[in-house]
């Protein structure tokens, strides 16, 4: 029998890697990342809609991830989940490196069954989904699940929403900032995932 259970805070909180290797030291840990600049603007995007208590809508994505002398925020609470080998490294204090598979977050949207197929295998499950549970939803913009019995599933209406035009300017600075970081978890994960960084 395998139980799962998954939310993205577990990988950024400091505490838990320790707390859940306490609980089970042998479990096998999924961990799912997109490019790191991306992750930022799709973040904002998230939370000046769900919580605009703390990112006010006339806050604007330069406003809340520069300082006030141009430089990034490293204590922007959507810059931070983007350090991508900091986290990391927390999780690979406690964790073998086996015990985690790292999932090409920009690849399961453009070819999910790669990915899907990777984490079975992981798993040690036999490879039940196919390209038949999968169709692409020009509604959506991404690939949704559809069962055997024709019945389809996509996820909510938080995931495939417009994002904003960022200004390029402001992107670069934000890639350059993350490329040290995201050159340091490549080799921490072995693999190098060719983000941009300008």
């Amino acid at each position: 029998q395998l139980t799962l259970e998954k939310t993205p805070q577990y990988f950024i909180t400091p505490e838990v890697p320790e707390r859940i290797y306490a609980m089970n030291a042998s479990l096998k840990l999924v961990l799912i990342v997109r490019d790191p600049a991306e992750r930022v603007v799709s973040d904002y995007t998230h939370v000046r809609l769900l919580h605009p208590d703390i990112l006010p809508w006339n806050k604007t994505f330069k406003e809340e991830i520069l300082t006030t002398k141009g430089e990034v925020n490293i204590s922007s609470l959507i810059v931070v989940p983007s350090l991508y080998a900091v986290h990391m490294s927390r999780w690979l204090n406690v964790f073998q490196r086996e015990q985690i598979i790292v999932i090409d977050g920009d690849k399961l949207i453009t070819d999910p069954l790669s990915q899907i197929t990777k984490v079975e295998s992981f798993l040690r499950l036999p490879h039940f989904i196919t390209s038949r549970n999968l169709f692409y939803s020009q509604e959506k913009g991404f690939y949704c699940m559809q069962y055997t019995n024709g019945y389809k599933k996509c996820l909510g209406k938080g995931k495939g929403r417009q994002h904003p035009n960022i200004d390029s300017q402001v992107m670069s600075k934000l890639r350059r900032f993350l490329e040290p970081f995201n050159k340091h978890f490549y080799k921490l994960v072995g693999y190098n995932f060719s983000w941009p960084n300008s």
